[in-house]
């Protein structure tokens, strides 16, 4: 098979870059590709790449749809429980030199492959090229709900001429209305459904930001096993095979530009029109996904650092750039919701004014702020605050940092919060996770929430986390272990669930039973009596130790209803067994057994 390729790039001096000397790179780039098309075909293929430039074609709405980022958009019109109306809009171009007849099929296809709406007529295409729009109606369309039910029709588009296929698109849809409240959060088919869940950076020790479909898929089990429905992408759009994972899975999703910290006096047009350059590249790219409701506009922009070419923050331009930014994303798409991810801004004079569906709060009291676990306590305060001020709210960002080989008794005073802290106890974050899921629950008001984060990751200013061995004292002289962020319920590599994990499984995923030990690797312990805190969704848990029955509660009695503390009890040995095991309404029995020692 031949095949005739071309790369665009903007620049003559990419042009060079991507040819290499005597065109080693572009040899390279097609030797790859070339048998990754082979895998894929199954045949022996000659390819021949070219590589051309137009100046700004991210900028041109014909360049941008001939190169595949708009090529087919699926407009849902109209959705209700009895009738959904979608509106499939393209650009017909033809280069041919004169003006062509051609048919245009477009069909529906529900999830069994079978035609639920098929349509097809003629058209005089002239060689300026053609806006085309057909509009579907589906009757009693079975819609996609979320995690229950993700649903998902076929769109396809095939444009044809003198009988030959010109162009064969298709593309997944889901089906579904939604709305939200400031006082009752989000609602998805009309039925309240909170979105409780985590954030996500693409990131994997050893790949960087390289990961595979392969990759995505393991990360994937996570977050299925957390039984979460709701994922915050951060701070910029992921891998598009993401995006079809959330559809597939009914995980409904904000993702982001990497508008980040800076927007001070000096900052130029030159760098809001980057800004939108990027909004839109994400929107028309990813405009199809039915898992996508929330476009993020920045994150943090009050945050800035020192030595900021920018200079200082400029309030009235975050102010006039973010509501252009809004207008300009809401011409692009009129059914998402807009908005942004703060910190500690909205409070202050001028802040009020900002554009914006939803605004959203980063809180880290009890971590940066407050430096004691009381303090986070305070999270709830916060966001009434936020909620009263500015309208619908969500909550972003929260946690903290988390060395699961470090550990304390007393991990409000060992614990070094913050940034670059050589004690990250898992205890203290196990208390603080606690204290922001009894809050969440009590605050029905919140659009979403996304602890922060899914996995720890890289990040070079930072030198925190695996500074420890597994001792959680020496320290480690692996640097490579130094540079990353800590907050992740699970570790940067996948290799460990954090105590946290366990605590949102508990709340969240209703389809399986928890029957988790907490601080289980603080296996050798300072004083000679323990409590065992469990993690757990039963309904019944009984306590042995070293096969005996010590104590049993029915209910956990606090406000998450999975958070369970036995009384303290004695060691009897130097290393002592405790088993618990959880009872369901079903009387199915689920157990977790950890070994404890008591250092004399």
């Amino acid at each position: 098979m031949d095949i005739e390729a071309s790369i665009v790039c903007e620049r003559e001096s990419h042009k060079g870059i991507i040819i290499g000397k005597g065109g080693s790179m572009l040899k390279r780039i097609g030797t790859n590709a070339r048998r990754e098309i082979e895998n894929m075909l199954e045949m022996q293929v000659n390819l021949q790449l070219w590589v051309k430039v137009r100046k700004e074609w991210r900028d041109s709405e014909l360049y941008m749809k001939n190169y595949g980022y708009d090529k087919m958009h699926v407009f849902q019109k109209s959705v209700t429980d009895d009738c959904a109306t979608v509106q499939v809009n393209t650009r017909i171009v033809n280069d041919t030199g004169t003006d062509r007849v051609c048919n245009v099929l477009i069909s529906l296809s529900d999830s069994d492959g079978s035609i639920v709406s098929r349509d097809i007529e003629t058209l005089l295409v002239p060689t300026t090229g053609m806006e085309y729009m057909k509009e579907i109606t589906i009757d009693n369309p079975h819609l996609w709900n979320g995690l229950t039910d993700p649903y998902l029709y076929t769109v396809t588009l095939v444009i044809s001429a003198n009988s030959i296929v010109c162009e064969n698109l298709s593309t997944k849809v889901g089906l579904r209305y939604y709305r939200m409240d400031a006082g009752t959060g989000f609602y998805l088919n009309g039925k309240s459904y909170p979105l409780r869940g985590v954030a996500h950076h693409q990131d994997l020790y050893g790949k960087a930001s390289a990961l595979t479909e392969a990759d995505i898929d393991a990360d994937f089990e996570f977050i299925k096993e957390l039984g979460c429905n709701f994922i915050r992408i951060a701070h910029y759009p992921h891998n598009q095979y993401t995006f079809e994972k959330c559809d597939e899975l009914g995980i409904i999703v904000q993702t982001e530009i990497p508008w980040v910290n800076e927007c001070g006096v000096n900052a130029t047009d030159v760098y809001l029109m980057n800004i939108k350059r990027q909004m839109k590249d994400m929107i028309i790219h990813h405009y199809n996904h039915p898992s996508i409701v929330f476009w993020g506009m920045w994150n943090e922009l009050g945050n800035t650092h020192d030595n900021n070419p920018q200079g200082t923050l400029d309030v009235a331009k975050v102010v006039e750039w973010t509501e252009e930014l809004y207008l300009y994303a809401r011409n692009l798409d009129a059914t998402r919701f807009i908005g942004m991810a703060d910190d500690k801004q909205y409070n202050k004079p001028g802040w009020d004014m900002l554009a914006g569906d939803y605004h959203a709060e980063n809180v880290y009291r009890g971590w940066y702020t407050n430096q004691s676990i009381s303090g986070a306590d305070e999270m709830k305060g916060v966001m009434m605050g936020i909620r009263n001020r500015m309208g619908c709210t969500a909550l972003t960002e929260y946690g903290s940092g988390c060395n699961p080989y470090c550990h304390s008794e007393k991990p409000d005073t060992t614990t070094n919060k913050g940034s670059n802290g050589a004690r990250h106890d898992e205890e203290y974050a196990n208390l603080l996770h606690e204290s922001h899921l009894r809050q969440i629950c009590e605050m029905d008001f919140l659009v979403f929430t996304s602890a922060w984060v899914l996995f720890d990751f890289a990040v070079a200013a930072r030198k925190e986390g695996y500074m420890h061995c597994t001792d959680g004292v020496t320290t480690t002289t692996d640097t490579s272990k130094y540079y990353i962020n800590d907050k992740g319920i699970v570790t940067r590599d996948r290799g460990l669930k954090k105590d946290a994990f366990y605590l949102y499984k508990a709340k969240w995923n209703q389809k399986e039973t928890t029957v988790y030990i907490t601080s289980r690797r603080f296996i050798s312990r300072p004083s000679s009596v323990i409590t065992i805190k469990v993690y757990s969704n039963a309904e019944t848990l009984r306590l042995y130790q070293n096969g005996v029955l010590k104590q049993t509660l029915t209910g956990s009695g606090e406000a998450t209803g999975v958070i369970w503390t036995f009384q303290a009890i004695p060691f009897e040995n130097v290393t002592d067994t405790f088993k618990v095991i959880g009872f369901d309404k079903n009387g199915v029995e689920f157990r977790d057994n950890v070994d404890f020692s008591v250092n004399k």
